[in-house]
């Protein structure tokens, strides 16, 4: 029977569907208004420049009331700097250097890049801790055992679709049924940051699972033997002598660091194919990569599921039914927010971008694909992108997308 493709999985990309409820632009776009708002009292057309004011004065003149407490008196001055520019006189007052035609707000407006990961990290700490909490486990233990590749987490955690899973592999390019994928150089490029984003959000959550106590984890090496082809844990000399291995390729393309070459293709390619033949030659290993070890605290994830009990009222003491519900509300959230994130990259760097790709391919200029009559090669470029980002990332449907990888499996 053929299988029948989702709908969703095959939707164009609309540029309605590019929405900024979570973004930096929005968050700060609505305390800039806010701003305003609570500013409207202000007469600075009062105020003369070059005039020298005692603090009463100035006060009147821009019809605020005087404060006494020092921090609100402090929080004040910062509210007129995006005003007009004065320099405080040593128990004299105030003088005026400057008055703004347009207010700038930008130092008043919080950090929203620090609001839209503190809550982020809320959504992916929720689908962790109940992802993995196990309740059938053994009775006997107050702990047990979790490992998956970084790969199998992301997919568990609802970063992107079956689409993204079924059409990407870590390490060549090519789908699960062995075929191989044409990719160009923006889509590889998007998948660069695809995967950095997805590394980077996961660190984070494991990190504050263990600040919580809730899991202790532990990345460990796995390696292909290219003698008997077995999948196994790499021992802690085969990993410091890959480590060494690393290290001396990168210095061989004069890198420090692996992110100094992460945008040449040509370097990167070169770099993984150098280390794999040193790795055969010298190690008998023919691949290798990363999988995380996680030990559960048993108790301890369980009281953390149970404090969210109020939130699911008339679910009672079913902690199947709550760990499901919390589960799949967190990661849709989380989706959410991770595709508002590639929207407002895909609008911020696709300038940049299109720079970065005509200096490593000079024919990309005669290339129709990227060149759209009612727009910029920059703006084709981020149309590209977003198509990418709703086609791979967008989930309408959770548990639809990870039903073949419900719970990681288990060593009790």
């Amino acid at each position: 029977m053929e299988k029948k493709i989702p709908k969703w999985e095959i939707e164009k990309f609309d540029e309605k569907d590019r929405k900024y409820n979570y973004s930096s632009y929005a968050l700060d776009k609505a305390q800039e208004n806010k701003i305003i708002k609570r500013n409207e009292h202000l007469t600075i057309n009062n105020l003369v420049t070059g005039e020298l004011y005692n603090y009463k004065e100035i006060c009147a003149l821009l019809n605020e009331n005087p404060k006494t407490d020092t921090n609100k008196r402090k929080r004040q001055e910062e509210n007129w700097a995006a005003y007009f520019e004065f320099k405080k006189v040593p128990r004299i007052g105030y003088k005026i250097f400057k008055i703004y035609k347009k207010p700038k707000l930008s130092k008043l407006i919080n950090d929203s890049t620090k609001e839209i990961e503190n809550e982020k990290n809320k959504y992916i700490y929720q689908v962790l801790l109940m992802l993995l909490y196990k309740p059938d486990s053994p009775s006997e233990k107050d702990y047990y055992e979790f490992r998956a590749t970084k790969w199998k987490l992301f997919r568990l955690l609802g970063f992107a679709n079956n689409l993204f899973f079924s059409t990407y592999s870590r390490h060549k390019d090519y789908a699960e049924n062995g075929e191989k994928i044409s990719t160009s150089r923006i889509e590889q490029r998007w998948y660069k940051d695809v995967l950095g984003y997805f590394s980077q959000t996961l660190k984070r959550a494991l990190e504050s699972l263990h600040t919580c106590k809730k899991i202790n984890y532990y990345w460990e090496t796995k390696i292909v033997d290219s003698d008997t082809h077995e999948i196994r844990f790499a021992n802690r000399t085969e990993s410091i002598y890959i480590t060494k291995i690393e290290g001396e390729v990168l210095n061989e393309f004069d890198a420090e660091s692996l992110y100094e070459i992460i945008d040449n293709d040509y370097a990167l390619n070169n770099y993984k194919k150098k280390v794999i033949e040193r790795c055969k030659e010298q190690l008998h290993i023919e691949n290798y990569w990363d999988e995380i070890d996680i030990w559960v605290a048993k108790t301890n994830v369980r009281t953390g599921i149970m404090r969210m009990y109020q939130r699911f009222k008339g679910l009672g003491s079913n902690i199947t039914a709550m760990q499901k519900q919390y589960q799949a509300e967190g990661a849709m959230m989380m989706n959410q927010l991770i595709l508002n994130y590639f929207y407002e990259l895909n609008n911020k760097a696709s300038e940049k971008y299109f720079n970065y790709l005509v200096d490593k391919n000079k024919d990309l200029l005669d290339d129709p694909k990227f060149i759209n009559e009612t727009g910029t090669q920059a703006a084709c470029i981020q149309h590209h992108r977003d198509e990418l980002t709703k086609k791979y990332i967008e989930i309408k449907d959770y548990f639809e997308s990870i039903k073949e990888y419900i719970f990681l499996p288990q060593n009790a």
